[in-house]
């Protein structure tokens, strides 16, 4: 069948390579129906994120006169359970509270219970005692582990079994580590479901395992949306392929596109081979050959260089003359690599005229050197530089600092102290004071007891902070102690409050505007989760205390749409470059030595490997599982790069790590071999 051929009546699903054309005809589709006198409300369409609902909006949305009902998986998966809880709770009677729709956990919120229910167990009885792992580690590791299991269809009270049979640690001592993972999680499990609270495990569980097993439910969502669209099949995970299964076989018309140069996503639970499986049956098939975003060339030498990542004794293709791949330079220190980076990047805009925003430079991680140096770089030639990694502590922004600096000093019944270091930083913000004068005002604050800004007592202390600034010093300590005697608020609230009374004047607000709304959202959505887990936690205390150990600020709609937007160099690691369809002409891919191209995906609270449909469960997991496994995975993500470049690779690396390790990963000899055989055999 040819893709023009394809009537509204049809069940279609579109196979075809990166830059085919399959979203472009997916959102004609889209209006074809609208046209055809089909009801948007009728009309759902499955997206693979955010990033890419973003894009969908701006080509599609102005177009629709209705409502447009567009959204990821776990999207649609909550807005489900909102509108049939009262049907979830007939169903399913371990859920304690009967309220009229369910809390959903923040990720703060998650983590923090999860933590409390391992916290418990460490201190009564002693749980992983041989682990020396942090208990805030283990938590993000568990519900990630507990989420990666639900979309796999894989029943929580397996989990553990699954990981102690993987392992291959053979002692009792540490085969007791997976019974004690799996009372933690039922601990987790029970306590959330006795409070109406959902992470995204436990709804994709609810949901899967409850309403999409409820025949008169199925036959009420196939009436409501008998129109399905759905992008980048490939990227779904085996929960979202059932409902897609489940709505295909009551469709009046459907249309899904499957990227064969995709599955970067099955390393976070997508399952390509399942989702093939599941829906060719049910669809007619058109294949696309043709792909837009690389030369053939690339698309060929990109096959074939990824399949011999997996393949070791496979030959490594040569480079076609006709490709732009350079490697000029592979420098002692990461020092040296970074600023010789730079300069190469300024040269293809300086010199060789490529604009800024053709250009993506790819990391396997982002750390603050790097980002840092770069931004500060082309800062000061007027190039915006658009970091898409950017989920920084809350402390590593003035602005937050500042707020949770005078949060601890506004609620001393916290008994939280920050260092004198934010303290300064956060005077040397508000004041307008240089480094020198507000770290000997930090000093003199947490000499009281509680810290507290103590009050200007003679000319030389107000000449040290300084006469313009005394009265706004004695406002900001006034406020303290007035807050101080009166009833505390919410700590959103709080935020609000320092935001609108003492930080809104400062000279670069705006600026940092999106950081500080983040703050306050996200200590909003901690408060709504932890809500119902009654008074005796200090919701406010603990959510400081939760960014203060480090936690990063969570990625809000706006901050995303702003990414989305912004012209500029785009600096980014490589699964959020593939996520978001932010294609470029150059690529300059970093550290191309380093092992963090190849990361350890197996650990003990986690593999994401046994916790698929595809483990036979017979075995034990190998080291040279392992390094197929992590090949395969460098295989997929080098494959789906390689084709989403439209004009050049410039790889870039050191001999040396920031700490001084040698890098010796394989992506590097990969290349060198292959660069080796440029022209060769053409």
């Amino acid at each position: 069948m040819n893709i023009h051929d394809i009537s509204l009546e049809d069940k279609t699903l579109i196979i075809g390579p990166v830059g085919s054309g399959k979203t472009t005809f997916l959102k004609r589709r889209y209006l074809e129906y609208i046209e055809a006198g089909w009801d948007s409300a009728n009309i759902l369409l499955l997206v693979m994120n955010r990033a890419q609902s973003f894009i969908w909006r701006e080509k599609v949305d102005m177009k629709v006169p209705g409502k447009v009902v567009r959204t990821s998986f776990f999207g649609f998966v909550q807005q489900q359970l909102r509108k049939y809880w009262p049907l979830i709770l007939d169903l399913y009677p371990q859920i304690g509270h009967k309220d009229l729709e369910p809390v959903f956990l923040s990720f703060e919120g998650s983590q923090y219970i999860m933590g409390e229910c391992i916290d418990k167990r460490r201190r009564d009885i002693e749980f992983f005692a041989g682990v020396a792992v942090p208990t805030d580690r283990i938590a993000i590791e568990l519900t990630a582990t507990l989420s990666r299991a639900a979309l796999a269809g894989i029943p929580y009270t397996h989990i553990a079994s699954r990981l102690k049979q993987a392992s291959s640690i053979d002692t009792l001592f540490e085969q007791a580590i997976y019974d004690e993972i799996a009372i933690i999680l039922k601990d987790y499990v029970s306590i959330c479901l006795e409070k109406g609270c959902l992470d995204y495990g436990l709804a994709t569980m609810l949901y899967c395992e409850v309403l999409l097993k409820e025949e008169q439910y199925v036959k009420a969502l196939r009436k409501q949306y008998p129109i399905l669209l759905v992008d980048n099949l490939e990227e779904m995970a085996p929960a979202g392929t059932d409902l897609v299964e489940t709505l295909l076989q009551g469709s009046k018309g459907a249309l899904l596109c499957y990227c064969t140069d995709g599955g970067y996503s099955r390393f976070y639970g997508a399952d390509p081979e399942y989702a093939l499986a599941k829906i060719s049956s049910l669809c007619y098939q058109v294949e696309l050959s043709h792909s837009y975003t690389c030369s053939e060339d690339m698309f060929r030498f990109a096959d074939c260089f990824s399949h011999s990542i997996v393949d070791k004794d496979a030959p490594l293709p040569s480079i076609p003359d006709s490709l732009q791949v350079e490697w000029d330079i592979d420098v002692p220190l990461r020092s040296q690599m970074i600023d010789e980076l730079k300069e190469r990047v300024w040269s293809l805009i300086d010199k060789e005229g490529v604009l800024p925003q053709d250009i993506a430079i790819i990391a396997p991680f982002i750390d603050t050197v790097l980002e840092c140096s770069i931004m500060g770089y082309f800062t000061d030639r007027d190039i915006e530089v658009i970091n898409t990694s950017r989920r920084r502590r809350a402390m590593d922004n003035p602005y937050t600092n500042a707020m949770i600096v005078l949060a601890c000093l506004a609620h001393p019944s916290y008994g939280v102290l920050p260092s004198q270091k934010d303290i300064a930083d956060a005077i040397s913000l508000i004041l307008d004071m240089d480094p020198v004068r507000s770290s000997l005002i930090a000093r003199q604050v947490v000499q009281e007891e509680p810290y507290m800004f103590p009050p200007i007592e003679g000319p030389k202390w107000r000449e040290r902070i300084g006469f313009s600034n005394s009265e706004k010093y004695e406002y900001i300590r006034r406020w303290l102690l007035e807050y101080i005697a009166a009833s505390p608020m919410p700590i959103d609230l709080f935020f609000r409050r320092v935001f609108l009374e003492i930080l809104i004047t400062l000279p670069e607000v705006y600026e940092n505007l999106t950081a500080c709304r983040q703050l306050i959202d996200t200590a909003e959505a901690f408060i709504h989760s932890l809500t119902p887990f009654g008074a005796h936690v200090d919701i406010g205390k603990e959510f400081i205390l939760m960014f203060m150990e480090g936690a990063k600020q969570s990625e809000t709609m706006i901050d995303l749409e702003a990414a989305l937007h912004e012209q500029g160099i785009l600096l980014t690691t490589p699964i959020q470059y593939l996520s978001t369809s932010r294609h470029r002409k150059v690529q300059v891919w970093c550290d191309i030595r380093s092992s963090n191209w190849t990361p350890r995906d197996v650990k003990i609270f986690t593999n994401p490997y046994v916790l698929s449909k595809l483990w036979d469960e017979l075995r034990p997991i190998t080291s040279e599982d392992e390094e197929l496994f992590m090949r395969y995975k460098l295989s997929t993500i080098v494959n789906c790069l390689l084709k989403r470049c439209g004009e050049k690779v410039i790889l870039t690396s050191s001999q040396y790590s920031s700490q001084g390790y040698e890098d010796e990963g394989i992506l590097a000899n990969l290349w060198s071999e292959a660069m080796d055989n440029r022209g060769r055999n053409q």
